[in-house]
């Protein structure tokens, strides 16, 4: 799948910014289009998906990135390098549930071409409207 064409997710409002309570500038994203199919993200983006639950969530806008409910990997691991495509559970966590929405993907681990390792994702349309796939930065 590394060699496969893919789509580039490096939108501002993607990176992971805990903010207890919301975030004071929350510009709410909605129906962030996604639909089926391969992503990377990169910065500013930030670069891979959580693989634990958010630090802080609840029922306020804005408390991981720019929306309200922000997905995480639920088997708790990125996949390594030459393990190839593995199937992932994706938890959206919300109001003092980490798991109150679910979905499904694929993830992999790649190289470029200076050897650096990212990270590929299967990614499904979000649920609905106040779901979104953001990114932890370095």
């Amino acid at each position: 799948q590394c060699n496969q064409a893919y789509n580039i997710l490096n939108d501002t409002w993607r990176k992971i910014h805990y903010s207890p309570g919301g975030a004071s500038s929350c510009s709410f994203k909605c129906r962030n289009g996604i639909s089926a199919g391969w992503y990377r993200f990169m910065e500013p983006a930030g670069f891979k998906l959580p693989i634990t639950q958010p630090s802080s969530f609840g029922s306020n806008n804005c408390e991981v990135c720019q929306t309200s409910v922000a997905a995480w990997v639920k088997e708790g691991r990125d996949p390594t390098y030459g393990e190839g495509v593995i199937n992932i559970n994706i938890c959206f966590a919300w109001d003092s549930n980490a798991c109150a929405g679910r979905n499904t993907g694929k993830a992999v681990a790649c190289k470029d071409n200076s050897g650096s390792l990212f990270y590929l994702y299967f990614l499904n349309a979000t649920p609905n409207c106040a779901l979104a796939y953001c990114a932890l930065g370095s």
